[in-house]
């Protein structure tokens, strides 16, 4: 039991794990600013480059008023500072979205490099470091949890064979005294098959019962207190697909 609840709980922190860079990757948006005092054939013929850039899709233009309004929204009744400026600092700016099939960290790096190599282009913002990130821990969750799967398979295997070795032991008379009134081999091992299948079952479900507890209580009151994380985001317990 004990066993299933480490080597189950690191498999369900690395399913969530995958989960989450998923919604990353999937939803990653791409704030391109623009240069300063840009014409509006220039605009829409970048927007044009733009979205012939493979895996790379426009989703609206978001001008400098529009974003310095929405600023001014955001900070309410202390928008005196954005006053201080003295004027508009913000660039116009194209809001863009990567494919999924673009977003190996490598792709991300060089995606954002042609971008800001563009003309017109003042730069670029997207979330490279956090899908880095992600998978940095993906990886070190593989290793980490197929290491304790080898670890407690093997010492699971152990403490089976050491206690079926004490149980026969303990028990030799009695088998002794079978074969001597012509009990088979077969017959007098069938119930040490039976316990080690019997506690194999009733250990894997109290596991999996403490790592369900632990996950529900977990994720009680995830969306009140994971404010970064997506929306679309569900935390999963158990996925064999």
């Amino acid at each position: 039991a004990m066993a299933v609840v480490i080597a189950g709980s690191f498999y369900v922190i690395y399913l969530n794990m995958r989960t989450l860079v998923t919604h990353w990757e999937a939803g990653n948006r791409v704030l391109i600013y623009l240069a300063d005092n840009i014409t509006e054939s220039e605009r829409l013929d970048l927007e044009a480059s733009l979205n012939s850039i493979e895996g790379l899709t426009i989703l609206r233009y978001i001008p400098k008023e529009e974003g310095l309004a929405f600023l001014q929204e955001e900070f309410g009744p202390q928008d005196e500072l954005l006053a201080s400026l003295g004027g508009n600092p913000l660039p116009d700016t194209f809001e863009a979205m990567v494919k999924m099939d673009s977003q190996a960290p490598q792709n991300i790096r060089e995606i954002g490099a042609n971008l800001k190599s563009l003309p017109l282009i003042a730069d670029v913002e997207y979330g490279r470091e956090w899908i880095e990130r992600g998978h940095q821990i993906l990886n070190f969750l593989q290793i980490v949890g197929f290491t304790l799967l080898i670890i407690f398979v093997v010492a699971g295997i152990l403490v089976i064979v050491a206690t079926l070795k004490l149980t026969i032991y303990a028990l030799k008379h009695e088998m002794d005294t079978l074969r001597l009134i012509g009990a088979s081999n077969g017959f007098i091992a069938r119930p040490f098959y039976l316990q080690s299948i019997i506690e194999t079952i009733i250990g894997t479900v109290l596991g999996l019962a403490v790592i369900y507890g632990l996950f529900t209580l977990a994720t009680r009151d995830f969306y009140t207190e994971a404010f970064m994380l997506p929306m679309t985001f569900n935390p999963v317990f158990m996925d064999l697909k």
